[in-house]
């Protein structure tokens, strides 16, 4: 039985392997279903019919019974150097002959029919949809679908070399997008002196339009970010000094994008027919040629709240971004401290808090930065020095203000479990729930503390581990959000252990792991998303009940946990889920495959590897945007050299026909275009240039169009 995956084109292809059902023959000409199976569809011999009983028993009928033996007959002939093109004739017309049986729950009419043995259906209505037509292709439709394209490539060539390569600067003759690049890739390697290169000489940076561009179109982090998240001081400074010292009127300009974006209206109640929506863009089905120019619009995320947002940010790089220390003077500090509280990075929220609460500000008191402390200081022989002060319950509850911080929310992010357990036992069994402005509970606090011991402590107080945030988070959802891995196994290890010393066994870990958070987003989502590739093993290893490799998010997007990790770039996460089944062209509610996202994001490593998994290369989405689409729209050169080597369609036109060399064009993407152009010559290359869009234009009409 041929799987819902395997389509008509690849039938007429002799070097695919198609997706299979195997049956059993259980009695006479019944059948029961088995197990799956890839074979070559050469050993495909001819089509017959099967009657479905009930959902796992199939029979055979008498006329498709025939057909194979003669099939069978016929090609042990052909072997044997026999019968020839007049047998394989019969045979053919003998296929298109027969009609599929009538389905046993068709009408009295059609049951008498099956009791005597004619294979005619029911003129019923029953007995016509049992024989579904395969829908015709209109020639709008059958001139813009791509064949389907499976390749092998040697990973090890590829590498994403605009942002993790090892060559050298070099002009990019206008291309202002890529140049931007060299600023992140230049953080990422730890390369100082090409930096300083960027940033201090005239002639380099005037290449370039921003220092802070971010990465790639869902990946919003720009090099700053990632000096703040690495603690690379010394990158951190020369990006801060040209963001003071160049004027901004010596770089480059953004260029001018030519490429048509669509826009879904504007409404009003006052004229009938103007400015009504543009139904096929603003329903949710399609993206048109706006999901080529997310680049275009989005802005990166600001310094400083990034800042507060990283468990790597130290109070060095603290210093560095507030100089004179205006940030106490900041009036949303009181949340960028439960930022970085709710992140763990406990060493920061100490000297903040300290700080804050000398200053005599925030409805701080002294114990909410005592419990953040290493331990006592014993330096001096004083062994039998108190862990703290004598303090009394309501002190342990003090709430900051605004936010309703309190000393036992920071103790639960201390890896030092002896601070949270004397909080615990002056006010743990009255407060142990206590939450903050946001519904944080000192479980989701310790879900993101650098070590498990405080989870583990506050687990073995029962502490609820359903318990949800105002934005519906969970304490695992927490953990796995901060990139805790440790934290996450050992709360998923502890409530998988029966008995009163876990958390009740796996049908309450299989319970936690099908919560759905922000987004309609599971656990295997959250680990897939952000890199978590052990927790990803162990859910899909220790949880395949509740974990479902090709689970579909809720919200807007739909997405596998596949879809998110390619998305992102986790390639070990890529690999765990290929192993354990995922579907690689399982796309989201665009239809977006994973290897589209890798592509669009600058992911030329996990490209490849979802191409030696099997990938579509001419996958396109719902506007019919192709991989290479997303190659060229948002210029990664890495990643469409992948797709040129790999023999992927270059030259196909989506709804609003646009090809992937218009798209580069007129984005400006000069070396992707320019690679395209290097498939073709002579008056093919011509052609393609000679391109029109749906409403006509051409190439030079709409970049005069956006001249200066």
């Amino acid at each position: 039985e041929l799987q819902d995956d395997v389509t008509e084109d690849m039938l007429g292809q002799e070097d695919v392997s198609v997706h299979v059902t195997w049956l059993n023959k259980t009695s006479g000409n019944r059948y029961e279903t088995a197990y799956d199976e890839h074979v070559d569809v050469g050993s495909i011999l001819c089509h017959v019919f099967l009657r479905e009983l009930d959902e796992t028993t199939l029979e055979l009928t008498p006329k498709s019974l025939a057909r194979v033996q003669r099939s069978l007959a016929r090609s042990k002939a052909r072997l044997a150097g026999g019968e020839g093109r007049d047998g394989l004739l019969d045979e053919e017309e003998e296929e298109d002959n027969e009609r599929p049986p009538a389905p046993l729950t068709s009408s009295s009419r059609g049951r008498k029919r099956h009791a005597e043995g004619d294979e005619r259906p029911s003129r019923g209505g029953a007995g016509r949809s049992g024989a579904a037509k395969p829908k015709k292709l209109s020639k709008r439709e059958a001139a813009m679908h791509i064949p389907p394209k499976r390749a092998t490539v040697d990973a090890s060539k590829y590498e994403d070399s605009e942002v993790f390569g090892t060559q050298s600067f070099a002009t990019f003759s206008g291309d202002v997008v890529s140049a931007n690049r060299e600023v992140v890739r230049a953080v990422l390697t730890k390369n100082v002196a090409l930096l300083k290169t960027l940033t201090t000489k005239p002639k380099v940076y005037a290449e370039l339009s921003a220092f802070n561009s971010q990465r790639s179109p869902d990946i919003k982090h720009s090099a700053l970010h990632y000096a703040v998240d690495n603690d690379d001081l010394a990158s951190a400074a020369l990006l801060l000094q040209a963001d003071e010292k160049v004027n901004k009127q010596h770089l480059a300009a953004m260029p001018d994008v030519a490429l048509p974006a669509h826009s879904t209206g504007q409404h009003t109640s006052r004229f009938s027919d103007y400015n009504r929506r543009a139904i096929n863009a603003s329903r949710g089905g399609k993206e048109g040629n706006n999901a080529l120019l997310e680049d275009t619009s989005s802005t990166p995320m600001q310094n400083l709240e990034h800042f507060w947002r990283s468990p790597g940010a130290t109070v060095e790089m603290l210093t560095l971004l507030y100089p004179t220390g205006e940030w106490t003077k900041d009036y949303g500090m009181g949340a960028n401290v439960c930022r970085a509280a709710r992140c763990g990075n406990f060493r920061l929220v100490r000297k903040v808090v300290e700080t804050l609460e000398q200053n005599g500000g925030w409805g701080f008191n002294a114990l909410h930065h005592q419990v953040l402390a290493d331990g006592p200081d014993v330096s001096g022989g004083g062994e039998d020095t108190p862990l703290l002060p004598p303090f009394r319950a309501v002190s342990a509850i003090k709430q900051a203000s605004q936010t309703r911080l309190r000393p036992l929310h920071l103790a639960a992010i201390n890896p030092n479990t002896k601070y949270l357990e004397a909080l615990w036992a002056v006010a743990g069994d009255e407060f142990g729930a206590v939450k903050d402005d946001q519904g944080y509970e000192p479980a989701h606090y310790a879900a993101s503390c650098e070590a498990p011991e405080p989870m583990i402590f506050l687990m073995e107080h029962r502490c609820n581990l359903f318990a949800r945030t105002k934005t519906r988070l969970t304490p695992l959802m927490c953990a796995l959000e901060a990139g805790r891995e440790a934290t996450a196994l050992a709360l998923l290890k502890f409530v998988a252990t029966p008995g009163e010393s876990g958390g009740g066994g796996q049908e309450v870990v299989d319970k936690l792991v099908r919560e759905r958070g922000p987004g309609g987003k599971q656990a295997v989502h959250f680990a897939a998303s952000h890199g978590c590739a052990q927790v990803l093993e162990y859910l899909l290893t220790e949880c395949s009940d509740a974990a479902d490799v090709n689970a579909s998010s809720g919200g807007t997007t739909k997405a596998t946990p596949l879809v998110l990790a390619a998305q992102q770039g986790h390639l070990e996460c890529v690999r765990v889920l290929l192993a354990h089944g995922a579907r690689v062209d399982l796309g989201d509610k665009l239809k977006k495959t994973p290897l589209m996202l890798a592509v669009k994001n600058g992911h030329t490593r996990v490209a490849a590897m979802l191409i030696n998994a099997g990938a579509n290369l001419n996958a396109y989405d719902s506007s019919e945007n192709s991989v290479a689409h997303y190659a060229a729209s948002y210029g990664w050169t890495s990643s469409l050299q992948l797709l040129c080597d790999a023999g992927a369609e270059l030259w196909s036109q989506n709804s609003w026909g646009f090809v992937p060399l218009a798209c580069a064009l007129l984005k400006q993407r000069r070396a992707c275009a320019e690679l395209i152009l290097a498939q073709v010559s002579g008056d093919a290359q011509r052609k393609f240039l000679d391109f029109r869009d749906r409403q006509g234009r051409t190439m030079l009409f709409l970049q005069c169009q956006h001249s200066r």
